[in-house]
């Protein structure tokens, strides 16, 4: 089996926190979302304007072949965002801990098998969060 790594941080009041490396499934499907509402919320908000103006102003877009084509462009775009999101959502945490306080006091490794997986059970007072 392969190895994951975590990082362990401390914050000033002696809180735990594990973070996986690695992908981060959690940004992959809620981060974008996250994102969009925290960072660029006002570029949604004036895409949004843009449509409502055009739609009252020349009415619905008619299904065509453009504008299926269209939908299917903005769908990559976004899958590529998401893929952005999930490899870039490990760094997006550690750097937000950072951030708040937090200090990096290991790096642990730990082998990754069903039967281990099964037994290890977390210290008290330990959180592990996935990246967002």
């Amino acid at each position: 089996m392969h190895k994951r790594k975590f990082l362990v941080y401390q914050s000033p009041n002696g809180e735990i926190v594990k973070v996986k490396m690695g992908f981060s499934w959690r940004a992959f499907f809620v981060g974008s979302l996250t994102v969009m509402l925290r960072r660029v919320w006002l570029l949604a908000g004036i895409a949004l304007f843009f449509f409502l103006s055009q739609a009252y102003f020349q009415g619905a877009p008619t299904p065509s072949s453009r504008t299926a084509a269209l939908a299917l462009a903005l769908l990559a775009i976004y899958a590529v965002y998401m893929l952005f999101c999930g490899f870039n959502g490990t760094r997006w945490l550690t750097e937000s801990l950072r951030r708040r306080g937090f200090t990096l006091i290991s790096e642990e490794k730990t082998r990754k098998t069903a039967s281990t997986e099964a037994a290890v059970k977390k210290p008290a007072g330990v959180a592990s969060i996935a990246p967002r």
